[in-house]
């Protein structure tokens, strides 16, 4: 049981050290991050991709979304019968159907 211990510690001594360092340099050096920064002339977009059966789901994460410190456009990619009004820019597209001959030859 203790050589099963040992091993997982040492398993993982790469990954909390590598943590440790990276919060460390997160906490004492901040100029080193500045959360947002891209060039001149580029968008940043976050596309959210639904078909309308947890609308309440995708506005959480939309509302999520709008507490990061980066700037960004918020594009909702949802199916023609989904009705809810979100609260992002709105992509509709025609709803999947698949024919029934696609299932013949099985």
């Amino acid at each position: 049981m203790e050589i099963m211990a040992a091993a997982f510690m040492v398993m993982h001594l790469p990954i909390t050290t590598y943590s440790l360092y990276a919060m460390l340099k997160l906490r004492f050096c901040p100029h080193m991050h500045d959360h947002g920064s891209r060039p001149e002339n580029r968008r940043l977009v976050v596309e959210i991709v639904t078909n309308g059966q947890n609308p309440e789901i995708v506005e959480d994460i939309i509302s999520r979304l709008g507490t990061y410190k980066t700037k960004f456009e918020t594009w909702l990619l949802k199916e023609e019968n989904d009705r809810f009004a979100y609260s992002a820019n709105e992509m509709v597209v025609p709803a999947i159907t698949i024919p029934k001959t696609a299932h013949a030859g099985r």
